[in-house]
C-alpha cells in the first residue's frame, strides 16, 4: 500500500467530476407502479412491483400525491398507471 490513487480510483473521481455536467439520461418507462398514500406499501406493493416485472413491464414508481399531477407525469413520460392496491399478489414460492 503506497497510499497513491490507483487508476480505477482516478476513473472514478472523473466520472463523479462530470456528472453535474453530463448526468445520465433517465430510462423512460411508460408504466408506473402507484403507491398507496399511507406511505406504507410494505410487502404489497413490493408484490405488486414484481407481478409488473413478471409482465415484461419494468415500471417506474410514484406516490398516489404524484400520479395526480399529470404535469409531473408527463415529464416523466409515463402513459399508464398502475395501482399496487389493484395487482394481483404474487404466488408464495
Amino acid at each position: 500500500m503506497d497510499n497513491e490513487v490507483k487508476p480505477a480510483g482516478r476513473r472514478i473521481a472523473d466520472l463523479i467530476a462530470e456528472f453535474p455536467s453530463t448526468p445520465p439520461t433517465p430510462l423512460r418507462r411508460p408504466t408506473a407502479l402507484v403507491l398507496p398514500e399511507s406511505g406504507e406499501a410494505g410487502l404489497d406493493a413490493a408484490e405488486a412491483f414484481f407481478a409488473l416485472i413478471d409482465e415484461g413491464i419494468r415500471p417506474a414508481v410514484v406516490t398516489a400525491e404524484r400520479a395526480r399531477d399529470s404535469a409531473y407525469i408527463a415529464s416523466r413520460g409515463i402513459t399508464e398507471l398502475r395501482y399496487a392496491e389493484s395487482l394481483p399478489a404474487t404466488s408464495a414460492l
